[in-house]
């Protein structure tokens, strides 16, 4: 798994912050779907990162960074470390584990 992560480092790197702007998707969701679809060989990776995506919304509250982190609102919903909790958690019950 070392490999894999080194592979995966530097493109992955840009998906913090909501692809670096807080204007995207959570960083942790998106990598989640990429772990799925590295453990599936891309075998159902639709239906599986459709599982994560409503996992996570489930335990975070949003998909979205600077909603995640109340920029507009001023309530944090979820705190960048339990993104990164709960898109583990959203993985792992997606894909059985």
């Amino acid at each position: 798994m070392a490999a894999a992560w080194a592979a995966w480092r530097g493109p992955a790197a840009g998906y913090g912050g909501g692809m670096g702007c807080m204007e995207g998707t959570c960083g942790a969701l998106v990598g989640a779907v990429m772990v799925a679809g590295m453990l599936t060989d891309g075998q159902g990776t639709g239906r599986y990162a459709r599982e994560i995506l409503l996992g996570f919304r489930e335990r975070c509250g949003a998909t979205i960074c600077k909603d995640l982190k109340g920029v507009e609102t001023g309530k944090v919903l979820c705190p960048c470390t339990e993104c990164v909790r709960n898109a583990v958690l959203a993985a792992g019950a997606a894909l059985g584990e």
